[in-house]
């Protein structure tokens, strides 16, 4: 099983999304994303979303900062293979404050929406896709 964590950034009421890097060896390439990863071994799916929130943006957070909002639980085809493997996908909300700088380390770009619903179905990622209906 493929378990991941994620964290979809709240901004003045904004959502910040990762716009992901185009090309071979990109999952879900070009679509827009939560900020996230693979849980490494012996890591809390928690402790998996602040490593990788802090490497992709630059933004520390501690845990009593995000709210658990998902937990996916679907198959994908991970890059290079052809077998689908189950997935496990931990997604947490982070409202953080107008005064902290969400840098782009990982990704081609920052993509700040009012509401999920305003981006259409094609250029989101399938957890995206998949909150769209519980968050708006």
């Amino acid at each position: 099983m493929i378990k991941v964590a994620g964290v979809l950034l709240r901004q003045n009421g904004k959502y910040l999304l990762q716009h992901r890097n185009d090309g071979h060896g990109v999952f879900e390439a070009g679509k827009y994303a939560v900020w996230g990863g693979v849980v490494d071994e012996n890591e809390s799916y928690i402790a998996a979303a602040i490593r990788e929130l802090e490497e992709e943006t630059g933004v520390i957070l501690k845990t009593d900062d995000l709210k658990e909002i998902a937990i996916i639980r679907d198959e994908v085809i991970p890059i290079l293979s052809e077998t689908k493997q189950k997935r496990e996908f931990y997604i947490y909300l982070a409202d953080i404050n107008e005064s902290i700088d969400v840098l782009c380390l990982e990704g081609q770009g920052i993509v700040s929406v009012n509401s999920l619903d305003d981006v259409h179905l094609d250029k989101l990622t399938t957890s995206l896709t998949e909150l769209r209906d519980s968050i708006g």
